[in-house]
């Protein structure tokens, strides 16, 4: 399923996410009670694209995570080039990464992600330091490319994302969840 998770500036959207990822108190300073259980193998992807820039050029930037798994050579530049083309990145494995608009990064960010094959897409607020035509081009990319993956996606700009998802969860101050709906229609507690 696809979920749209909102609600104003400190509720604990991202929080969420990387409790879901498993970067909570470690990677991400926070203070984790309870328990969280994901199935399967998850990739997150965050609001600004520069951070996950990591090679000069798009193909090795791409290919990061899959040499860290230590997958075979070949694996690794096959699931880098289908990963590029997921995200309509179509210049090739060695155009430069500084070369590369905000939207086009985060599109490289987003085949980064994909390269790991992950099972569940966690996006933190994917957009939002994007104008809205590079925006539109990140979203139509996300939604093309995450095929039957589960996706919970947070957002400050939530009208362009309802009618991609399957649910919206509305959260309140202190993370509580206030309000749930499916799609475009929204039913607050």
């Amino acid at each position: 399923g696809r979920v749209l998770l909102v609600g104003p500036s400190g509720a604990g959207k991202s929080t969420l996410l990387h409790g879901l990822a498993g970067a909570l108190g470690s990677t991400i300073a926070g203070e984790l009670t309870g328990s969280a259980e994901v199935g399967g193998r998850l990739g997150l992807l965050l609001q600004n694209p520069a951070d996950a820039v990591v090679a000069e050029r798009m193909g090795r930037d791409v290919a990061f995570g899959p040499e860290n798994a230590a997958m075979p050579r070949d694996e690794i530049w096959t699931r880098v080039d289908a990963s590029l083309e997921a995200v309509g990145l179509t210049y090739g494995r060695d155009h430069l990464t500084s070369a590369l608009s905000g939207g086009e990064q985060q599109r490289l960010a987003l085949a980064g992600v994909l390269a790991m094959h992950p099972d569940l897409l966690l996006l933190d607020e994917p957009t939002s330091m994007l104008d809205a035509g590079m925006a539109e081009s990140v979203r139509d990319a996300i939604v093309g490319a995450a095929g039957d993956r589960t996706l919970v996606v947070v957002e400050h700009r939530l009208e362009p994302w309802l009618e991609h998802v399957d649910r919206v969860i509305v959260l309140g101050a202190g993370g509580v969840v206030v309000g749930r709906g499916i799609g475009s229609l929204s039913v607050l507690s």
